[in-house]
């Protein structure tokens, strides 16, 4: 099942999960919001170095990210909504 399948089977409200954690080739975001939401998503280094600021599209439900760009280590995803929703998300980029 691929994450678009997944978002279609699920009632929209704020969903959001990583397709795989730790990551090493991509960081990809699964996610669905109320219709007419706008989001976006902060990357952190686990110091709170702002490493990028990212729109979602919300009628695409899924933003991924290359890792092999990013050093190994623990990074913070904050993905914030104009509706109050926030979630951060603790994601570990490993290389093989």
């Amino acid at each position: 099942m691929k994450g678009q399948d997944i978002v279609d089977t699920i009632p929209s409200k704020n969903l959001v999960f990583l397709k795989q954690n730790p990551a090493s080739e991509s960081i990809q975001l699964i996610y669905d919001f109320p219709a007419g939401s706008t989001a976006k998503m902060e990357l952190l280094s686990i110091s709170g170095q702002l490493m990028g600021t990212y729109s979602l599209n919300t009628e695409q439900h899924q933003f991924g990210i290359e890792a092999h760009n990013l050093s190994q280590g623990l990074y913070i995803l904050n993905v914030k909504t104009n509706q109050q929703f926030t979630k951060t998300i603790k994601v570990n980029v490993i290389h093989e």
